[in-house]
């Protein structure tokens, strides 16, 4: 009888239904306040707009506080724009409606604010910052995902995220059915871009850079391997090379970047301070050179902050810079985009001018000078296809993370740092070691393994670099 009555109850609960009021039939705009619960103090504003127009939805899309949006063109063109605010004045980006839709499309969809996720099943009842709210999840290939719907309103309150490093809540506010009047307004830099072709955008990743143009800068060079190296019998069984430990502790600590997409400044500056410490093992972590700094103050048009960089490229525009270069401690990471503030640290913080003095370009999707590179030159930055199966969430049964998909140049999507490589001890398979910028609390402690030797698994050897620094300009 109870066994019954049990069977009828969750029969009962699973055929429950919740009316949602959805804002964003036609037209609406809210904000939004990301929360990351590993560091709660840290907020990133973000404010959506929709409006439908021919039947199509339309959505602009700013955040970091003003610093970067969206703009899909209403009318005949199918281009549209990515705006960017800043300290050099507003950079403008022309992209196809198609790229607009993929920048932001994902976005509004996951985060259940439209009809069209009907993903989001009714899970039970809840409280979300105080208010009575019923709750709908969403178990994704990465996080599981609930929706908080007011009890009185049936109006989305927020929505929490929950996956392997990561735990983001995000709370809607300024709800509304009218668009912002000002959030497709098309600035003058804009405009002035009417007859160029669209480009692809950033979009928080780390792109390929154009490798040829690069070694055209006569301190950049192509890391050069002897014929005689062996990548099959570089080390006896057992034998591995692991920088973020030991006496060759030369990596920075693991890093969060968060919500904002700056890997592309992180696998920069912990590929100089990896190199920097070859010199000085005893400097602490906040003496690394400052991705903030890089991310406000680079001209050279090659990055966007929040939004992506292209990683080989910016490095090379460091060669021979004369600007000083801040540490982490003086010029701390903040989430967003800002305006410079280069002027405000004191030079006894601050790394001389000329610190990078050249760039050694690993052999594009060559596994063994990779290797080489990373045996006697020390850790390696790297871009990756992170989107890739298997990469992103933690899969336990698998000790040594690969993919079937082949990794291509225009598919890189991440920068990391390649801090080892070894044996693994319980399947006697080759690995990678890599240091990725999302966390300590992300696989193994912030650190993933990858295969090696199996047709360059996620394009760890595509695009691979190694900073040559100048020792004389380290003044700690």
């Amino acid at each position: 009888m109870i066994r019954a009555a049990l069977v009828a109850l969750f029969v009962a609960l699973s055929l429950c239904t919740i009316t949602v009021n959805y804002p964003c039939s036609t037209e609406c705009h809210f904000d939004i306040m990301l929360v990351d619960q590993n560091a709660p103090l840290q907020v990133r504003p973000i404010a959506v707009d929709m409006i439908t127009q021919d039947g199509v939805q339309k959505f602009a899309y700013t955040g970091n506080s003003g610093g970067s949006r969206v703009i899909p063109i209403l009318g005949d063109t199918e281009n549209s724009y990515y705006v960017q605010e800043l300290a050099t004045g507003t950079r403008c980006q022309k992209m196809s409606s198609a790229a607009a839709a993929s920048q932001i499309g994902a976005f509004i969809y996951t985060i259940g604010m439209t009809a069209t996720s009907a993903n989001f099943e009714h899970t039970g009842t809840s409280q979300f910052m105080h208010t009575p709210a019923y709750t709908m999840g969403w178990l994704t290939s990465t996080s599981f995902r609930t929706l908080y719907i007011d009890q009185d309103t049936r109006v989305p309150l927020g929505m929490s995220a929950l996956s392997t490093g990561l735990a983001h809540t995000y709370i809607f506010s300024n709800v509304g059915h009218t668009a912002s009047a000002s959030a497709f307004s098309v600035p003058a830099e804009c405009s002035a871009l009417a007859n160029e072709a669209p480009t692809a955008p950033t979009g928080g990743r780390a792109l390929a850079s154009d490798v040829s143009a690069v070694l055209s800068h006569p301190l950049v060079t192509e890391y050069e391997v002897p014929d005689d190296f062996d990548m099959d019998k570089a080390w006896p069984r057992g034998f591995a090379v692991d920088y973020t430990k030991g006496r060759t502790s030369y990596t920075p600590l693991v890093s969060n970047q968060d919500t904002c997409g700056s890997c592309w400044a992180w696998g920069i500056m912990q590929g100089v301070f990896s190199q920097v410490r070859k010199y000085r093992p005893d400097l602490d972590n906040d003496k690394m050179p400052s991705p903030q700094w890089l991310m406000d103050c680079d001209t050279s048009g090659h990055s966007a902050s929040c939004d992506g960089g292209y990683p080989l490229s910016v490095a090379k525009d460091l060669i021979g810079s004369k600007a000083r270069i801040p540490t982490i401690g003086a010029y701390p990471y903040v989430i967003s985009t800002q305006q410079c503030k280069e002027d405000d640290v004191p030079h006894a913080h601050s790394y001389a001018p000329g610190l990078i003095r050249g760039v050694q370009v690993i052999p594009s999707g060559s596994e063994a000078a990779l290797l080489h590179a990373l045996l006697f030159r020390g850790p390696v930055s790297i871009s990756i296809c992170s989107a890739e199966e298997g990469f992103y969430e933690s899969r336990l049964d698998d000790r040594v993370a690969s993919n079937r998909d082949k990794c291509t140049m225009d598919t890189l999507d991440h920068a990391v740092l390649l801090v080892g490589a070894g044996i693994d001890e319980g399947s006697g398979e080759p690995y990678w070691l890599i240091q990725n910028s999302w966390g300590n609390v992300w696989r193994e402690d912030g650190l993933v393994r990858v295969a090696l030797g199996r047709s360059d698994q996620y394009g760890v050897a595509l695009e691979a670099f190694v900073p040559v620094i100048d020792p004389s300009k380290i003044p700690f």
